[in-house]
């Protein structure tokens, strides 16, 4: 059998179901917003800052793949980890009931952007990219990224918040594709997530699972970097998962300054976390 045809297999036994039309989801499982657009980025800059639901200065950042909470013990431990945090950027979520109600509390803001729904005990949840973070969102949208070799896609979820300077912040979450012949796609889902962030000159983060396990890929993230003037936080030690020799999880920012970074491992999932601690250039 073709590695085609067995991936082809693998997916289609999976109990699933397509999402039919791009969703970002609230915390209440409403729809809230589609695919980032021009439109988007209108309404965007219509809307002022407004410093009082802004992020704390210095903020926490944790950055997980979550590997669909399916690891035992996983769920004890990321009630630890979301009760020492300002923001989550999860990858690989299912809004499982405990999950909707923990991030529920009115201390969290959530979305999420829809990949396809999993099948679990109480029925099925939305599956995708989550942000969570202890102040509301200004904005949100999301892109969507077909893999080449399956059925369901990638995503990533653009959310801006609010900061103390009365600037903004758009913090991207995403999932990069993975199985590719070539670069050609993974650089497409890159490059219509930089198309809309140019626009910004404020502070950006990108960070996720960027499947970045061959050197052509990595190559296609320091092109997209470049072009969006970003840095790569780094790690010491650098503990990250990595899959070919390459690690796969980053972190990517501009406009802030990184106070402290740290992997932390886990047997909870098949990826390490990442925390960063970020502060405001002009912070005292």
């Amino acid at each position: 059998m073709s590695v085609l045809s067995w991936l082809l297999a693998v997916n289609l036994s999976l109990p699933w179901q397509l999402v039919e039309h791009h969703q970002v989801l609230n915390n209440q499982q409403q729809v809230v917003a589609g695919q980032c657009s021009s439109q988007w980025l209108d309404a965007t800059r219509s809307r002022l800052n407004d410093p009082s639901i802004a992020l704390p200065n210095p903020f926490e950042l944790v950055v997980w793949n979550t590997y669909k909470q399916q690891l035992p013990g996983f769920q004890a431990e990321f009630e630890r980890v979301a009760s020492q945090t300002d923001v989550l950027a999860l990858q690989e979520v299912v809004a499982e009931p405990w999950l909707v109600t923990l991030l529920g509390q009115p201390e969290w803001f959530r979305h999420q952007s829809n990949a396809f729904f999993s099948a679990r005990q109480h029925g099925y949840a939305a599956t995708g990219v989550s942000t969570s973070a202890r102040v509301p969102a200004r904005h949100v949208c999301g892109w969507w990224a077909e893999e080449p070799w399956l059925p369901v896609p990638k995503t990533a979820l653009l959310t801006v918040f609010s900061l103390s300077d009365e600037g903004a912040l758009w913090l991207v979450n995403l999932h990069a594709i993975n199985f590719t012949l070539g670069v050609i796609d993974y650089q497409n889902q890159l490059e219509q997530i930089s198309r809309l962030l140019k626009w910004h000159t404020g502070p950006i983060i990108v960070s996720g699972d960027f499947n970045s396990w061959r050197e052509t890929r990595h190559d296609a993230l320091v092109a997209f970097n470049q072009e969006l003037g970003l840095e790569a936080v780094s790690w010491q030690p650098d503990e990250r998962v990595t899959f070919l020799g390459q690690p796969v999880d980053h972190v990517f920012y501009r406009g802030l300054v990184v106070e402290q970074a740290a992997v932390e491992a886990t047997q909870v999932s098949d990826h390490s976390r990442l925390r960063v601690r970020f502060k405001l250039f002009n912070a005292d």
